[in-house]
């Protein structure tokens, strides 16, 4: 008899995901959002991971209503309340996470969309790209942090072909792009070839054309008439 967690391991589809409340999972998927705030920190791949965005059942969000008048001043496009929440409980689409250690309180300065979202979690994790479902792929549960989606998961097992299909399609250049990230100054960084020159014998500077020219002339001369 196979083990638990082996059972596990075999059901799921290879594809992560993050649970997010409304309308911020609606945001983040449009390629509307920038940041998804969190707990602690995490680590992506070099070159970014594409992840899964669940909406989960909170509501405290979409209750405030000046959280959300301030929200729909940022992003005029924002679904109506009763269609944020027939997204619930559901895929909304895929991001591309790029960074999961942002000071949250300094990104919140120059976003919309962390600076109205009110919790104490001082980090957030940041995505470049975002990819939304043709239609909210419904899949009850979610979790915390970054968790891995199951077939058992989902309501309607041909959804996990769509979601599959969303993710590993290629990424093309401005594809789904967020918003522009706040500028930040950073400090380019110095290889150690290029810190320090090499010890050693310098390599002479190439000839110029001009001063190939008094060479040529002197060899000219020697062939003669």
């Amino acid at each position: 008899r196979a083990s638990a967690p082996y059972v596990r391991a075999m059901d799921r589809i290879g594809l992560r995901c993050i649970t997010m409340q409304q309308p911020y999972a609606a945001a983040m998927a449009a390629g509307e959002g920038l940041y998804t705030r969190r707990g602690k920190a995490t680590a992506f791949p070099d070159g970014g991971e594409w992840v899964a965005v669940h909406c989960g059942q909170n509501d405290e969000h979409l209750k405030n209503a000046a959280t959300m008048a301030r929200i729909r001043e940022a992003w005029p496009g924002c679904p109506s309340d009763s269609d944020l929440r027939a997204q619930q409980r559901c895929l909304l689409g895929v991001v591309h996470m790029v960074d999961g250690n942002v000071a949250a309180a300094a990104a919140a300065k120059a976003d919309a969309f962390l600076a109205n979202y009110d919790c104490s979690k001082p980090v957030a994790w940041r995505a470049d790209a975002a990819r939304a479902c043709a239609r909210p792929l419904p899949y009850p549960k979610g979790n915390l942090q970054v968790w891995h989606l199951t077939r058992s998961g989902f309501a309607a097992g041909e959804d996990t072909a769509a979601i599959l299909e969303l993710a590993n399609s290629p990424k093309k250049q401005a594809e789904g792009a967020v918003k522009a990230e706040p500028t930040v100054k950073v400090e380019p960084k110095v290889e150690a070839s290029e810190a320090a020159p090499r010890k050693g014998k310098k390599r002479p500077a190439a000839a110029s054309d001009d001063d190939a020219k008094p060479k040529l002339k002197r060899e000219l001369v020697g062939l003669g008439p």
